[in-house]
């Protein structure tokens, strides 16, 4: 799903802004504002002439915040050099964020659109640094779905347009000495820069792609073969540059060979272990690396090798003024160096793991013994380089300190109590919330409902935090402690979608004990309590005390829950989170019974169907056991609606090329001699037997993912139609939107994807969407609204009364790199939950949709029960209510109605449910 629906205005490859060191470069300048001609570079609106911080010439540009360059008055030919570099200077004391949009002639002979210009960002922190646009490496549209339509990069012979837009909160910004760079590297030295064919090059490096063979076309670096595929070599987009991309070329014993002097060679080397997506992570238990054919390296990673990348940051907790390079980055960057001895000219490097996607090399640099000393030198400027290309890039975007009013018993105390709101966002410096709050809550047979606190502590308190709970006691009997879940909320880098600034914000809700927590002064803390109430607890007001301790410090907190003795309705809308998946036995289960608790009635992700071919006597060869062993862990937990295959469950894989029928479904046809939709039946007939018998679950198989280009949606299209024809009893549809307002071929290709799936799954939907769903008889469900508990209640309720059949939200367990690390991989890590080494752990995410989904429960069981007394006061009362917001919230609306409060609705409700129970 690319951004799997989060709307992305720019790509991720980001701009760099590096301040510049010591290096070997040429440049040309184009421009540095001295005279008139200068200042009509660009097209602006603040832009004036100033004498501060100019480093070139007399003069600087001075521009404020908001402006947006545009110039078509760039050179055309930028292919010689390595970047355009900008010197800029920030007055202020917040980074600057900004956008470019770069458009060449194949961009404006396609009609200039969005898809075929090159859209990034950058981030310049405050003070002087330089904003380094590269030449190579200008992919089209985001990164992750780059050059669709036209499939190259910008050319860099033919630019016709350059914009630079700035934001954020300062004086001024001065840019000067606009000007082309082209960097050398010292004699002697080999420096390889390993990624795709589209890849962005660093400045002084080779690039070396999957299809560089030495010897071929004069290429004196190269493989001894092409490597597998051309996925071998991607472009994680970050963190920086050189580190950012790799090639994959372990496989069928492929070795990297460089010409070399003979004698003693130094070998520099980093791994890009970050990943693609989630999976492509390295899990190696060990991985070696050989040169000339004597190994050099070796890792060995034990037991726990495999899942490093999701438990290696678990305990890590960043602050602000942490160095992320230092908590982080520097060990996953860490450089492999090593000896060779060349006696024939050739370098030859071999790398080797038990398992895949484990070696996958993104730098190297070869230099002689004999220049060592130099050599030495010039690496370390590289690795400087990259430390500060990254800490640039990762700038710190808050929370910053800021003035707060203490209470004076706060003060005597030493801490600072508080009652935030379950939807309040609470960090490091914030308030901690009402000083006069309450822990009390109504709730229902069976609800899974939430109470939190904070600390704000006004010194050290530097024992341990303990965290305690009595049981629950009334007049009607007792809720044990046990039922009772007592947590603390973690904080973790977060960032957007389109580079690597990152906030500290509060996200995994940890348990307590054993955790090492201590209250530090001025670090706000806040505590989060979840209370299962029994499903056959009898009705009542039930209270009880939480106390947090921590040396000297003793605070008691009193608990109430007044419990309505009914059991909550199911709603007719399937509710959940996209994907999931598991590194351990039983692993199903466990997420599939906590998203239960958590009131999710729906599933998506699991394992998929090995299609083998067919057999001598034509049944196709299919292995069902590891689907057999998911739906039984789920349906154990609890689960009973249909689920979502997004990447599985259930899907057979090798009848198709991913969403297209592609050389796979033609290699079929031609190995059998039977039509694709014959294919199908059997293969499908064949599985719809099998998962009666083993009673499935029914599954809505998401086979679309956002289309941006006419010709991969035609070919998408033409898929839908050969199952549509085949199996249409099979509920095959997609996640993505349509635009029925317009007419160009690939809006048209899009509706009429709509009109043959049997469901769609859109994210931004209108009446029209509705309207054409009942036209033509298909089921219309939603993706990707939101992760909190409006949208998972109010909101889906509206959308159900609306004739919506259910939600799907990104994201179960989003891994794009490193677990509990958000600066590296693909795409953020928006996990609903993630993979502790010895729990599954949610995250605040996760509970306030949960509370959301049991909103939605008690409005359904409302309406539900109003419905059986229809005509009384009390339905009509109940039924206005609901049905008064539902019109208030119109489709797709993704902020509440002006005024609601989601507890004020959740409390409404319980006055209107004990009304019509009365």
């Amino acid at each position: 799903m690319a951004s799997h629906g989060i709307s992305k205005c720019c790509a991720l490859l980001a701009l760099m802004a590096i301040s510049a060191l010591a290096v070997r470069a040429e440049e040309k300048l184009l421009c540095d504002f001295e005279n008139d001609a200068d200042m009509t570079l660009f097209e602006m609106k603040t832009g004036k002439p100033s004498d501060q911080h100019v480093t070139h010439g007399q003069k600087s540009l001075k521009i404020l915040p908001g402006e947006y360059l545009t110039s078509w008055r760039m050179p055309k030919d930028w292919s010689a050099y390595d970047s355009l570099d900008i010197d800029v200077f920030v007055d202020g004391t917040e980074p600057v964020n900004g956008t470019i949009l770069i458009g060449d002639q194949p961009w404006k002979d396609k009609g200039s659109n969005y898809w075929n210009r090159h859209n990034g960002t950058f981030n310049l922190k405050p003070g002087a640094g330089v904003l380094s646009i590269p030449v190579n490496g200008l992919f089209r549209g985001e990164a992750g779905s780059r050059n669709g339509d036209i499939h190259a990069n910008i050319d860099s012979t033919q630019i016709l347009r350059l914009d630079l837009g700035f934001n954020g909160k300062v004086t001024a910004i001065y840019l000067d000495n606009i000007r082309f760079t082209k960097e050398t590297r010292p004699a002697g030295i080999l420096a390889f820069d390993f990624g795709p064919e589209s890849q962005t090059v660093f400045p002084g490096f080779s690039a070396i792609s999957w299809n560089t063979v030495f010897g071929e076309n004069g290429a004196k670096a190269g493989f001894k073969m092409k490597c597998g595929a051309p996925n071998r070599a991607r472009d994680d987009t970050f963190p920086t540059r050189l580190y950012q991309d790799y090639v994959w070329f372990e496989e069928n014993g492929n070795e990297f060979i460089a010409e070399a002097p003979n004698g003693k060679v130094h070998v520099w080397m980093v791994f890009d272990d970050c990943g693609y997506w989630g999976g492509e992570t390295c899990h190696h238990h060990k991985r070696t690396v050989s040169a000339n054919g004597k190994q050099v390296y070796v890792d060995d990673r034990g037991a726990d090798g495999p899942n490093d990348y999701l438990y290696r940051f678990e305990k890590i907790e960043p602050k602000p003024g942490d160095s992320m390079w230092e908590l982080y980055m520097k060990d996953l960057f860490k450089p492999v160096r090593f000896d060779a001895e060349v006696t024939d000219g050739k370098l030859r490097i071999q790398c080797a793991a038990d398992a895949g996607w484990s070696t996958k090399v993104a730098a190297m640099i070869v230099y002689p013994d004999a220049g060592k000393t130099e050599s030495e030198k010039w690496v370390t400027e590289i690795e400087e380089r990259n430390k500060k290309e990254f800490d640039t890039r990762a700038a710190f975007m808050g929370p910053k300190p800021k003035a707060l009013e203490i209470p004076a018993d706060a003060k005597a105390k030493g801490f600072w109590f508080g009652v935030p709101t379950l939807e309040d966002t609470v960090t490091f410096v914030d308030a901690p919330g009402k000083s006069d709050g309450k822990l009390k809550r109504t709730g229902t047979l069976g609800q899974r409902m939430s109470f939190t606190f904070a600390v704000r502590p006004l010194k050290d308190f530097n024992s341990d935090v303990k965290l305690s709970a009595t049981d629950l006691s009334g007049p009607a009997g007792k809720i044990p402690a046990s039922n009772l879940d007592l947590r603390y909320i973690h904080h973790l880098t977060q960032r957007g979608f389109n580079d690597i600034a990152y906030t500290i914000m509060p996200m995994s809700i940890r348990r307590v004990d054993g955790s090492g927590l201590k209250l530090t002064k001025e670090l706000t803390r806040q505590f989060w309590i979840t209370l299962d109430i029994p499903a056959d607890a009898k009705a009542g007001s039930y209270q009880g005390e939480v106390t947090l301790s921590a040396g000297e410090l003793n605070i008691k907190v009193p608990l109430t829950v007044d419990v309505i003795g009914v059991a909550l309705d199911d709603p007719d809308f399937n509710i959940g989170f996209l994907g999931a998946w598991s590194p351990r036995e039983n692993g199903y289960y466990d997420l599939a019974k906590l998203m239960k608790q958590y009131g999710m009635n729906s599933f998506c992700g699991g394992p998929s169907i090995p299609f083998q071919g067919f057999d001598e006597t034509g049944k196709p060869k299919l292995d069902f056991k590891a689907c057999d062993d998911y739906f039984k862990q789920i349906r154990k937990a609890g689960i009973t609606h249909p689920v979502y295959s997004y990447g599985g469950p259930g899907w057979v894989e090798g009848l198709s090329d991913g969403y297209e029928i592609g050389e796979t479904g033609k290699n079929l046809m031609k190995q059998t001699g039977k039509s694709y939709g014959d294919i199908l039946k059997i293969v499908w007939g064949e599985v719809k037997a099998h998962a009666e018998k083993e009673n499935w679950l029914p599954i809505y198989y998401g086979q679309l993912d956002e289309p941006r280009a006419e010709e991969p949606a035609k070919l998408n299209l033409e898929y839908h139609k050969a199952y549509h024809d085949a199996v249409p009893w099979l509920k095959v549809g997609g996640f993505y939107s349509v635009d029925w307002k317009n007419t160009g071929p690939l809006e048209k290709t899009i509706q009429e994807i709509f009109r043959t799936m049997n469901w769609s799954g859109v994210n931004t939907h209108t009446q029209d969407d509705l309207d054409n769903a009942k036209k033509f008889g298909k089921e219309l469900h939603i993706y990707n609204q939101g992760l909190d508990r409006y949208t998972f209640g109010v909101y889906c309720f509206a959308e159900m009364r609306k004739g919506l059949k259910g939600l799907m939200q990104w994201h179960t367990l989003a891994v794009s790199g490193y677990q509990w690390f958000d600066l590296d991989g693909r795409e953020p890590d928006p996990g609903v939950i993630n993979w502790g080494k010895s729990e599954v752990i949610p995250t605040l995410y996760a509970v306030r949709c949960c509370e959301g989904a049991f909103d939605l429960r008690l409005a359904t069981t409302v309406w539900n029960l109003a419905e059986k007394k229809k005509g009384t006061p009390e339905a009509t009362a109940a039924q206005e209510y609901l049905e008064g917001l539902n019109k208030q919230i119109g489709l797709n609306q993704h902020t509440p109605p002006k005024g609601f409060n989601e507890e004020e609705f959740h409390n409404t409700l319980m006055e209107h449910l004990t009304k019509l129970m009365k």
